[in-house]
């Protein structure tokens, strides 16, 4: 939510702001985000008047206090704010998984000071970068809007029904198929979420959630959330800030890149920190006995392969102008079992991985300093059939899980041609 072009943002008179220290990272953040907003001449919103702008839009509720009153309850006059160009809500949403987060690293090393923020700059979606002694986290508002309503078109590809024991899931093939029948507006949904991501445009609106649809996106989204943040911080924690390193590339058309050995070790290795830091995260939770289900925890392991498979569409759309080039949906299986188990082999002796050349030419343009995402999910994926198939045997709750990251790369499948012919209606 932001409010429209304002000569400079106003803070209230008694708001203190961490970036007034020069040298910390706020200052730095701050900097770069005013610069943003003055090139799209929106300001977010930090001040006690359009805080009472936003409460005065709720639907009004019986001994609901007025707007002024609230604020005032609020103290917003003795309220610290890390810049002055922050984007509030963002910013709340990004703290409420990051300070976990950052609880987890302690015992990873001691000294970091860790921080993060939000930033509207188009192709940066997630970003570590070091400003003096501070590491800053900062990632793009748009994420978060984004995942849920990619994750939620995907989940609309099962049935799923409220019963007396809970929820019961229909996560067949022929589930699948009878729902874009039926529902064929959600493979539209989903190529213009993408086109509209791609072409760092206004993220398309959808039906929210449903109650029945709730406890299962929510508990994906948090998960994804957490992963795609603890991925930063293990860019953090591995040393890799002094490069800047982004979860998320999305250059425009035609862009070239210089492939390393080390950015794709770089990558792999935050994959692995990120994911130790969220399930550390996720285990000193507190459960209610609907929520402590083994499916929702196994569903916890696999979401951020589902968000990187869909992550994987996004890749094809800008660095091949959607025509498939390397990405998981045109490969032959046996070419990515290949490159899947010569990187997995490389990483358990500790060994640089030097994609070969033959790699190189099977991956085509899709062979940049970021792995692919297709190749990331199979990663994660492989971890969670070691963890939950071979030491606990939750076969029911893992198929389930696979099933979702299939019915996104099914409907990859679908939107392709879609996406293809709008993405390059829209570059001419």
């Amino acid at each position: 939510a932001s409010v429209t072009n304002p000569a400079q943002p106003k803070a209230e008179p008694k708001v203190k702001f961490l970036s007034d220290n020069p040298d910390s990272g706020y200052a730095w953040l701050e900097r770069k985000q005013c610069q943003a907003y003055q090139g799209s001449g929106l300001w977010p919103i930090t001040t006690a008047d359009a805080l009472i702008s936003l409460l005065s839009r709720l639907p009004q509720r019986l001994n609901r206090p007025a707007p002024e009153e609230t604020v005032k309850g609020l103290r917003i006059d003795e309220t610290i704010l890390p810049t002055r160009c922050e984007d509030l809500p963002s910013y709340w949403l990004m703290t409420s998984v990051a300070a976990d987060i950052a609880a987890a690293t302690k015992n990873e090393q001691a000294a970091l000071q860790l921080i993060w923020g939000t930033l509207p700059v188009p192709g940066v979606y997630a970003e570590a970068q070091q400003y003096n002694n501070d590491q800053i986290v900062v990632m793009n508002q748009d994420v978060f809007p984004f995942l849920y309503k990619s994750t939620l078109i995907v989940d609309r590809t099962i049935d799923i029904r409220e019963t007396e024991e809970g929820l019961e899931f229909d996560f067949s093939e022929a589930e699948f198929k009878r729902r874009i029948k039926q529902y064929p507006e959600l493979v539209d949904d989903f190529a213009r979420l993408m086109i509209a991501l791609a072409r760092q445009e206004d993220l398309p609106d959808m039906a929210p959630a449903s109650d029945a649809e709730r406890p299962l996106i929510l508990r994906q989204v948090t998960a994804m959330q957490r992963f795609i943040i603890a991925h930063e911080f293990g860019h953090v924690i591995s040393g890799h800030t002094g490069y800047g390193y982004r979860l998320l590339v999305l250059p425009q058309p035609g862009a070239t890149f210089l492939v390393t050995a080390q950015g794709w070790d770089n990558e792999l290795k935050a994959d692995e920190v990120g994911l130790r830091l969220a399930d550390i995260v996720y285990d000193k939770q507190k459960f209610s006995k609907t929520d402590d289900q083994l499916a929702f925890r196994v569903l916890a392991s696999y979401s951020p392969a589902l968000f990187l498979e869909i992550a994987d569409a996004l890749d094809d759309l800008i660095l091949c102008g959607g025509s498939n080039e390397g990405s998981g949906r045109s490969l032959l299986e046996s070419d990515q079992v290949k490159i899947v188990f010569d990187i997995a082999s490389k990483r358990a002796r500790k060994m640089s991985f030097s994609p070969s050349r033959e790699e190189a030419v099977i991956l085509g343009r899709r062979f940049n300093d970021h792995p692919p995402g297709w190749l990331r999910s199979r990663l994660i994926i492989d971890q969670g059939d070691t963890l939950w198939l071979d030491q606990n045997h939750a076969e029911q709750e893992v198929q389930f899980a696979k099933a979702l990251i299939r019915n996104a790369r099914s409907l990859s499948t679908l939107a392709e041609s879609r996406m293809r012919a709008a993405f390059q209606e829209k570059t001419e």
